[in-house]
């Protein structure tokens, strides 16, 4: 058994005989299923004034659209244990991502101890970026440490910053210098002025 819906005697919609619904489509292999040359589906909030979210399939790209009338629409996506809801990725309207939180920046991630992983699956290799307990901590699990490289050269430079001024810079293929203060070696407790010249 099946309920066919026409328009000007041409098939526009139909339910088939396992309950599924197709638009445009004969042959449902879905609950629902939308072909077209552009299938969408859109949300629209009734309540105000073209805010919508549209779903559409064109060629080989999925497209998921929100727009807030003028403006760029929100993306939120929630988890829900059945008490409580979680907003746990959020795209807001300057494109700036929030992982676990409201997001300030382009990528901001929250946490108790907020961290980043980068695995290389071709090298078993991983590095973790993490902001806990005031300190900021790179680690690595490469054997020769973390490297800083310039493009695909194997020279590197590093700068800590003082505001806007660079107080210390380690360069491999150029000068290094230190102007933060003076520098202790062998210790931290009474660092003093430290100086070196190389005659060549």
């Amino acid at each position: 058994n099946r309920l066919i819906f026409q328009t000007g005697g041409t098939e526009a919609a139909r339910f088939d005989s396992s309950g599924r619904l197709g638009i445009n489509e004969n042959s449902p292999s879905d609950q629902l299923h939308i072909s077209g040359a552009t299938a969408a589906m859109r949300l629209q909030d009734s309540d105000g004034t073209n805010q919508f979210s549209r779903l559409e399939r064109a060629g080989t790209t999925l497209y998921l659209i929100s727009r807030d009338n003028a403006n760029y629409g929100k993306f939120s996506f929630l988890q829900d244990n059945g008490t409580t809801q979680v907003e746990t990725l959020i795209i807001d309207q300057l494109n700036r991502v929030g992982i676990g939180g409201t997001p300030s920046e382009l990528l901001d991630v929250h946490g108790a101890e907020s961290k980043i992983k980068l695995t290389s699956t071709s090298h078993s290799r991983d590095t973790i970026f993490q902001q806990g307990g005031g300190h900021f901590h790179i680690k690595t699990s490469h054997a020769n440490g973390v490297a800083i490289n310039n493009g695909s050269s194997s020279a590197g430079q590093l700068g800590i910053y003082n505001s806007s001024t660079e107080s210390i810079r380690l360069a491999a293929n150029g000068d290094s210098y230190f102007n933060g203060g003076n520098v202790g070696i062998g210790g931290v407790n009474s660092p003093s002025d430290f100086n070196s010249s190389a005659n060549t």
